[in-house]
């Protein structure tokens, strides 16, 4: 990768009528290679349309692939939420994006586990913090080999060998994203490791 990529907005999806997700797109020149991601974040009080009574949901979205403008774009997800373990929304879980996108996570029995087209896979702890307070997430990425979901200094996830059309995904571009809830981002940027 020549050069340093520039981190700036690129999009922004605000539609008028709450039934519609929020999304806020950050593009930057291709990231890759051995990097770590740092989002901050925390939850604000409004909730929108018919998710008023439901926990909060949103993600960081990054080896984006083919169209950047859609709102869930071929992409890993690291989950941003506020729902207990193991149930909805739990800042860590993995979705993988698209059916051109794979993830595999190693499972308890030792196998790995492959996840592709929508499907997720469960964080190991919740470790977000109480309401209104701002979280700290790293996404330590490996290019296509590993990314390891830190919350807070406490590692919730590690996916292996991603892939995108059956070939090693080796970099894209990041996203912010929000859905039906209020949330503040701060403090986005990325760290080249050795």
């Amino acid at each position: 990768m020549a050069g340093r990529p520039e981190l700036r907005a690129r999009q922004l999806v605000a539609p008028r009528q709450p039934r519609v997700a929020v999304a806020v797109r950050l593009a930057v020149a291709l990231l890759g290679g051995k990097y770590t991601l740092h989002v901050e974040y925390k939850w604000g009080e409004a909730r929108f349309s018919d998710r008023k009574q439901t926990e909060r949901d949103a993600g960081i979205l990054f080896h984006i692939r083919d169209n950047l403008s859609q709102v869930w774009p071929n992409s890993i997800e690291c989950q941003l939420g506020n729902s207990p373990v193991r149930q909805d929304w739990v800042t860590g879980d993995l979705w993988v994006l698209g059916a051109p996108m794979s993830a595999q996570r190693q499972g308890e029995d030792g196998q790995l586990d492959t996840y592709g087209n929508a499907q997720k896979s469960f964080a190991s702890a919740q470790a977000e913090l109480p309401h209104g307070q701002w979280n700290l997430v790293d996404i330590i990425i490996d290019g296509a080999d590993e990314a390891i979901y830190m919350v807070n200094g406490v590692e919730v996830n590690r996916i292996l060998n991603m892939k995108h059309n059956g070939q090693p995904l080796t970099d894209g571009h990041i996203s912010v994203q929000a859905e039906y809830a209020e949330l503040f981002y701060r403090n986005i940027r990325y760290k080249v490791n050795d």
